[in-house]
């Protein structure tokens, strides 16, 4: 249904297949992102043919399919259409991505959107990486931002404690 996706997760990953764009799913149950590369923190080394299982609101397991069971039930993570509104609905930053890169590699800028400022505001216990235990924020780039640093811009999805809040239309 969802063609090659990349997962950022205020740490990143790529290639996600399990979304589904229909609305939100229930408080209760547990969602399922499959992608075919995550990076759970900058400096971290890829995970190929990932998993990611969320439960309220919280990554609750992450790792390559082959180690992950995903129980029986687990929806994938729905984003819907219509939260299309704000600053990233009105504005491009693909330009700001390009500079960056003049001086920073892409997993620096990576860890600029994700590590340092969990860092800074003193909630990498929480943020920043794709842990379990941690906030499943995911931002999901059109493909992979560590082979071109345009597609950090290129948002296909939003997610929010493990809820979709915006999706491209």
């Amino acid at each position: 249904m969802v063609r090659n996706l990349c997962l950022m997760m205020l740490a990143l990953a790529c290639g996600a297949a399990g979304i589904d764009w229909s609305g939100p799913a229930a408080a209760d149950e547990i969602s399922v992102v499959r992608a075919i590369r995550i990076y759970p923190a900058p400096a971290a080394a890829p995970i190929e043919d990932a998993v990611v299982l969320i439960r309220d609101g919280r990554i609750a397991a992450v790792g390559p399919r082959r180690q992950i069971k995903v129980p029986a039930g687990a929806r994938p993570v729905q984003c819907s259409p219509r939260y299309r509104r704000g600053l990233q609905g009105d504005y491009d930053p693909t330009d700001e991505y390009i500079y960056m890169s003049r001086a920073l590699t892409p997993a620096q800028i990576l860890a600029s959107l994700t590590t340092a400022p969990a860092d800074r505001w003193q909630e990498s216990d929480r943020r920043g990486r794709v842990a379990p235990g941690m906030q499943a924020d995911l931002v999901v780039p059109s493909a992979d931002p560590m082979s071109d640093v345009r597609h950090f811009a290129d948002v296909r999805c939003t997610v929010r404690q493990g809820r979709g809040i915006y999706s491209q239309p």
